[in-house]
Parts: structure tokens; C-alpha cells; sequence
């Protein structure tokens, strides 16, 4: 859940059904579809705030409606109308059922009913009512199962009904309204989110389980793995960069595969590191993609709120300048990373032994890996030290290391990130987000990077260093390499960054915090759920400082957004804190 991918046994030693519970615990607990059902809440929220806000106006109207006045009637004249109506009014028909004749009256001389499992039906169509007792079997149940299931039905249908109609708001929002046109974006992004999981699980998923069920099925088969779900198990984790694999070794055995390590590769990337990336890029795609038409005006107003108010419509949606900075940081480190690793094949065994043309692919890999996959290529016993240093490294930085730096900075430009919409007379183009910042607000953002990265994150993780090796003392007495600080350290930064590499145990194929004793393991687990919440508790206090929202009760709902030369205008400033 944490996607640290630290395992202390060998997968392919669990069940199918610990292993199953592991797949779908990997999607639940990843980030993508965690904010994808949040987007859809905080949809719903706002869409609940657009009905009641219209609900009210429309009592408001109906309130001033004059009434008209009736002359009354005298009261012997209603008594009379009254009377007439009753005499005339249809009574109700009741079909009768006919009881069998061995079945007793339940009514009791006196005129009560005695307990009996009867129906009584009263036909009042004849001068005199008659009454008929239908038996109910208590054996025979299938009646009442069947009145069970269709009330199930009924009350399911009306919740999809009631939920259809609640975000259904063609009718009642006004979408020059700037809260209808968040709410729709809200929307898309969440829709968004959940259709890029699906897609590029599927992808993965069917891509890498069969091309191990046509070509490599005894990579799987040797561990008595079903090859496909060794390849879907595999995607999924190379998606939600868990770095566990039901192979024994990893990913080793596809040092000469070129297939699986670019189709995890791709995976890594877009679960991971460049995921707010290519979610900007889809909204952008589809923005340009609609047409210019009355029919979906109301959609590329939306997707240009989403573009120009992106913290503001999702977290991990970033504004242009620091989308451009997060792809740029990828790049430049990852290609740090693989040359790195193909300067150390001059001199060590390990990764020189691989043929040139599969080692260019496998540091390629190994680098996307390190900083979110967790999968290794190559034994990380055998790596020079001076690469597994820079690898802890690479680890210690955040995957979006744009997430802490990015509220002190913006609020020098655009209020991009706060967490109300505002908009104060100000004209944006339909195809742009903001100004880019200035060159103070760049410097300012840089600065606050390395602050976050490095006086921050690392007390945490310095405290628990020096806990475990304390716990792990008895250890380095017996096997001083094996329990080395470095290895230590490594393996407690893995745990912190939520990679899952792992330097290993000589003679086996999990973690090297497996060998630790219990004390060791539960602190790793802290530290690894804190290091999956590095930066929120900043980013909450920043947001918190930088709200100017006003209460709830005193929101704003004036605000008309017009479209004037192809620009998207606001006339009054919008406070909303849904």
C-alpha cells in the first residue's frame, strides 16, 4: 500500500490468493486513482453546493409570487360541498383473493384477529364488504426472496437515479457562471484520472502477460508462476512503482529482453514521474481537440479553468513553467543516472560482463527504475560503491520535487495554487495557463527546493539510521560488510523515498531488510509511510497561509465569465471554498 516494494519473503512463496490481494492492494493504494475519487468528490461536493445554492434561489422567487384571494364560502355550503364529495368520491377496488376452504377464518368471535399467517383482503365493491384470508407458507420462502431482491432493485435504482440526477446540472447550472465551469472540469479530471489507470493497466497488463505466455514462459514456469499473471502482477507493480515482481530475481532474467524493460519503462513513467505531465499534456490534447462550436463551448471553458487554475482543480496538475521544470528534471537526472552506470561498466564485473547492445537498454532502465520502479537489472551487491551512493541519492529526491516548492512561488505571480477560485477582472487566452514567473520567483523556487529536499526530509530519515543500526548491532559484530552503515543507509532512504531498491542478502533474493530483527522492521515501516507523506504537512500549513477565502456562508456566486475575441473574461472576483 505504502509502494515502498521492500519484500522480506519471495512472492512466488505466497498463495494465489495473498497474491491477488497484493495486486489489488497496489492499485487501491496508489496515487492516481486516490485523486482521481477525491476529484470526483470534491465534484460532487461543489455540485451539491450548485443545487442547494439554486434550490434556494428558486424558493426565493416562489416566495414573492402574490397570492390571489378566494372569496370563502359560508360554512353551511363547505359542509354540503364536503358531504357531496364523499358520497361521490370512487372508492378503492380490491382485488379478492380466494382462500382455500380448509383454511380457518382468523377472526375471533369477539372481532379480533388471531395470529394466523393469512392476507386479509376487503373487497368494498359489493353492499356488504367481504373479506377473503390468503395462507402465507413460512416454509416457502422463494416469495419472500423474491420481494427482497426487487426492493433491492428499486432501492438501487433509485440511488442511480438520485446520483444521475445530482450531477446531471445541465438544467440547473449556468455554466457562464464560473462555479459551473469548475465543477465540469472537476469532473473531466476525475473521469480523466480513472481512464488513464484503466488504460495503461490494460496496456501493460495484456501486453507483458502475453508476450511472457509466447516467448519467455519458463522465466515464470521455473517458480511455478502462471506466465501471464507473472506479467500482469509485473505491469501493475511497474505502474504503481511497488518494484515487486513474483520472479525470484527480479528482473534480472531480462538483461537481454528487450520487450518487458521498455514496456515497464514506459509504465514507470507514467505512474510515477511524469504523471502530471502527461496529465497536462491530455487536457491540452483535448482542449485542442474540441471544436470551436456553441455544442462544446461550455467544455473548452472548463478545460481552460483546468489549465489556467491547475492546483486548483488537482494537486499533482502543475502550472506550465513548473510542468516544463518537473519533464526537464526528469530528463537531466535519469541521463545522469545511465551515464553513470555505463562509466562503471568500465571497470566493474557486474555490468560489464552484458552485451554493449543490451547495456545501453539495461542502464536505461535501471536508471528510470531507481527513482520510483524499484526493479533491478543487475545485482546491487556487485555495483561500485560510488554508483550506489549516487543511486541513494537520486532516491533521497522527491519523485514531483516541483510539490513543495510550488506555493511560495506562485503566490509572487498568479494565485494558482490556493485553494478558492479568484478571478479579478482579469483576461486569460483560452490556450494558455499564466504568466510565466519572473526571474525572482524562478530563484525563489529553486531556493526553496533544495530547502525542502534537504532540511526537512532529513531529520526523519537521520533518526532512523541511527535506531537501526543501534537494533542491528549484534548483527554488524558477526557480518561487519553485510550490515555495513552504507547498506543501511540505503536501504533506509529506499524505504523513505517509496522505491523498493534494495542492496540484498547474500544467498537470498529479497530485501536486505529482511534479515533485520522486529524492532528494525517496524521502525523501516514508519519511515516508510512518513516518506510517503513527505511534504503534505508543509504544503497543508502553506495552503493554509495562503488562503484569503472567506467563510463558507459568505461565498460569492456573482461572478459571469463572458467570452470576448476568443478569451475567457471575468467582471467581478469569485471567492469559492468548496
Amino acid at each position: 500500500m505504502t509502494g515502498t516494494g521492500l519484500t522480506v519473503i519471495d512472492l512466488s512463496m505466497m498463495n494465489t490468493v495473498q497474491q491477488a490481494t497484493l495486486f489489488i492492494l497496489f492499485i487501491l493504494g496508489h496515487a492516481i486513482p486516490i485523486l482521481g475519487v477525491l476529484s470526483f468528490t470534491r465534484a460532487w461536493a461543489l455540485g451539491s453546493a450548485l443545487n442547494n445554492k439554486q434550490n434556494n434561489e428558486t424558493k426565493a422567487e416562489e416566495a414573492y409570487i402574490p397570492s390571489l384571494d378566494i372569496p370563502e364560502k359560508p360554512l353551511a355550503e363547505k359542509q354540503e360541498d364536503e358531504s357531496e364529495k364523499c358520497k361521490t368520491s370512487p372508492e378503492v377496488k380490491v382485488a379478492v383473493l380466494e382462500a382455500p376452504t380448509d383454511i380457518s377464518s382468523p377472526v375471533e368471535p369477539d372481532g379480533s384477529y388471531k395470529a394466523s399467517n393469512c392476507i386479509i383482503v376487503t373487497d368494498l365493491t359489493q353492499p356488504e364488504p367481504v373479506q377473503s384470508f390468503v395462507p402465507v407458507d413460512e416454509k416457502d420462502s422463494v416469495l419472500n426472496t423474491k420481494r427482497r431482491i426487487s426492493r433491492m432493485l428499486a432501492r438501487f435504482t433509485g440511488m442511480v437515479q438520485r446520483t444521475k440526477e445530482h450531477l446531471n446540472l445541465d438544467a440547473s447550472v449556468d455554466y457562464s457562471d464560473p462555479e459551473g465551469v469548475e465543477y465540469k472540469a472537476r469532473l473531466f479530471l476525475a473521469a480523466l484520472m480513472i481512464l488513464y489507470v484503466f488504460a495503461f493497466l490494460s496496456f501493460g497488463s495484456l501486453g507483458l502477460g502475453l508476450w511472457l505466455q509466447i516467448y519467455s514462459p519458463e522465466v515464470s514456469l521455473t517458480d511455478g508462476i502462471s506466465p501471464f499473471w507473472t506479467g500482469a502482477f509485473l505491469a501493475t507493480s511497474a505502474f504503481t512503482n511497488n518494484g515487486m515482481s513474483l520472479i525470484d530475481t527480479n528482473m534480472i532474467p531480462f538483461q537481454r529482453e528487450a520487450a518487458p524493460l521498455l514496456i515497464c519503462g514506459t509504465l514507470i513513467l507514467a505512474g510515477n514521474t511524469l504523471f502530471p505531465c502527461l496529465l497536462r499534456l491530455s487536457i491540452w490534447t483535448t482542449r485542442k481537440m474540441l471544436p470551436d462550436t456553441p455544442t462544446w463551448q461550455t467544455w473548452r471553458h472548463s478545460l481552460d479553468f483546468a489549465l489556467i487554475q491547475s492546483q486548483n482543480v488537482c494537486s499533482s496538475l502543475y502550472p506550465t513553467w513548473h510542468t516544463w521544470f518537473l519533464f526537464g528534471s526528469v530528463i537531466v537526472l535519469n541521463a545522469i543516472m545511465w551515464a553513470a552506470f555505463e562509466l562503471a561498466s568500465i571497470r566493474n564485473l557486474e555490468i560489464g560482463a552484458l552485451p554493449a547492445k543490451y547495456r545501453v537498454l539495461d542502464g536505461l532502465f535501471q536508471s528510470l527504475s531507481i527513482r520510483g520502479g524499484g526493479f533491478s537489472i543487475v545485482e546491487f551487491g556487485g555495483l561500485p560503491q560510488g554508483l550506489l551512493m549516487l543511486y541513494a541519492f537520486m532516491m533521497y529526491l522527491s519523485a514531483f520535487p516541483v510539490s513543495a516548492a510550488i506555493g511560495s512561488t506562485t503566490n509572487t505571480e498568479k494565485p494558482t495554487n490556493i485553494s478558492c477560485l479568484e478571478a479579478s477582472g482579469q483576461v486569460f487566452p483560452p490556450s494558455q495557463t499564466s504568466p510565466s514567473p519572473s526571474r525572482l520567483a524562478r530563484s525563489r523556487f529553486l531556493y526553496q527546493q533544495l530547502r525542502s529536499q534537504f532540511s526537512h526530509d532529513i531529520w526523519w530519515i537521520s533518526f532512523a539510521i541511527l535506531l537501526i543500526t543501534i537494533a542491528e548491532s549484534d548483527h554488524y559484530k558477526i557480518q561487519p560488510v553485510e550490515f555495513s552503515t552504507f547498506n543501511v543507509i540505503f536501504e533506509v532512504i529506499s524505504a523513505y523515498s517509496s522505491v523498493g531498491a534494495s542492496i540484498g542478502y547474500p544467498g537470498s533474493n529479497f530485501a536486505f531488510c529482511g534479515q533485520w530483527n522486529t524492532f528494525s522492521k517496524l521502525l523501516l515501516v514508519a519511515v516508510s509511510l512518513k516518506g510517503r507523506l513527505r511534504g503534505l504537512s508543509i504544503a497543508n500549513t502553506k495552503l493554509a497561509s495562503s488562503s484569503s477565502c472567506e467563510p463558507a456562508k459568505e461565498q460569492s456566486f456573482d461572478v459571469k465569465l463572458q467570452e470576448k475575441d476568443g478569451y475567457i473574461e471575468s467582471d467581478r472576483r469569485l471567492s469559492s471554498c468548496v
